[in-house]
């Protein structure tokens, strides 16, 4: 699976509004063996392009340390 985002973002005195869009695209595969009733092997084998849209929505801190920011978000995927 691969991605690219874009992270636009609102910051006032070390406190940000986060908003992030990104998108998703690959391949999923998927394989797998069965025995039948009559104890034959199949083997089966499922491929699928994928891609979809994610957003988040969250605020990032930087008050309380010189070298960390801390982040809390709401994520949706769909």
């Amino acid at each position: 699976m691969w991605g690219i985002a874009l992270k636009l973002f609102y910051e006032e005195e070390g406190t940000r509004i986060v908003l992030i869009t990104k998108y998703h695209f690959g391949k999923i595969r998927a394989k797998g063996n069965f025995l039948d009733s009559d104890a034959i092997e199949l083997s089966q084998e499922i491929k699928s392009k994928v891609n979809y849209w994610s957003f988040s929505l969250g605020i990032e801190e930087s008050k309380w340390s010189n070298n960390a920011t801390y982040g809390l978000y709401l994520i949706y995927n769909g």
